[in-house]
């Protein structure tokens, strides 16, 4: 599939291809039925348990998607959420009343929508796009990645509550301070790993292109995937993170106050 919406290479610093997902969400919107349930689901996820829980959310209508929950004047992508929210009326649209809580902040990690509700997003999700180009070449803070602009449609569309929230957890695989692996709760049927990328999801590529095999369904397998990708450390990850521990604690190196503490 072509990348048609295609930024400008000044548009953002990072994160550009994650624009892509517009691309993918209208070449979907001719393909699928009504009824059919579609995830958009980012590369660094790992899936724990049997995803019947979340489908059948999805097909209760509306979009199922991921509330990171942070502080309003905590930029997100270059985007505080009360920026996002003061922009809603820039672009056309109804934002809360003056004063109002912000715009909630999805993150791009999944959304699930039913086959209707994508054909009914995607039109304005293209408007957004014109707009953001249109404000870059003008000056103008725009829309810089996929959440910013999904954001802004689901507001509009009156989904402000993080349905994903009881299917899938973003967790930091590092120790505490720092980590929140204790968000791999057992309801989850997805873990959001970023961390993980070049680390735990590479062994387990590794693993599965050597011939190894998963183990079945069920509590094992779960165990077994959270020490492969770090959730649950073992061995020398275990003793890394206690090494981590040591020089966090010499060097007096704190989370709090960093853009994403609490995420």
């Amino acid at each position: 599939l072509d990348f048609a919406r295609r930024p400008p290479a000044d548009f953002y610093e990072r994160y550009l291809g994650s624009l892509y997902v517009l691309d993918v969400m209208a070449a979907l919107a001719e393909e699928v039925a009504d009824d059919d349930v579609v995830l958009l689901v980012d590369p660094d996820i790992v899936w724990v348990r049997p995803i019947d829980p979340l489908v059948a959310d999805v097909r209760t209508g509306g979009v199922v998607a991921y509330d990171l929950a942070v502080p309003e004047d905590v930029p997100l992508c270059g985007l505080t959420r009360r920026r996002q929210t003061e922009m809603l009326p820039e672009l056309g649209g109804d934002g809360p009343p003056a004063g109002g809580a912000a715009i909630a902040h999805f993150g791009g990690e999944l959304y699930g929508l039913l086959g209707r509700e994508l054909r009914a997003v995607v039109p304005e999700l293209d408007r957004l796009w014109e707009a953001a180009l249109a404000r870059h070449e003008a000056g103008l803070d725009h829309h810089n990645t996929e959440e910013h602009f999904v954001n802004a449609v689901l507001w509009a569309r009156g989904e402000q509550v993080g349905r994903a929230n009881a299917h899938i957890q973003r967790i930091r695989t590092l120790p505490k301070p720092f980590g929140t692996r204790e968000r791999a709760t057992p309801g989850l049927v997805a873990w959001h790993l970023p961390m993980e990328k070049d680390s735990g999801i590479l062994d387990l590529f590794d693993h599965l292109a050597d011939g190894g095999a998963l183990p079945p369904p069920g509590p094992g397998y779960v165990r077994w995937l959270g020490r492969t990708v770090g959730v649950t450390p073992a061995g020398r990850r275990w003793l890394a993170d206690r090494a981590r521990q040591v020089k966090w604690a010499v060097t007096g190196r704190s989370w709090r106050g960093h853009p994403n503490h609490g995420l």
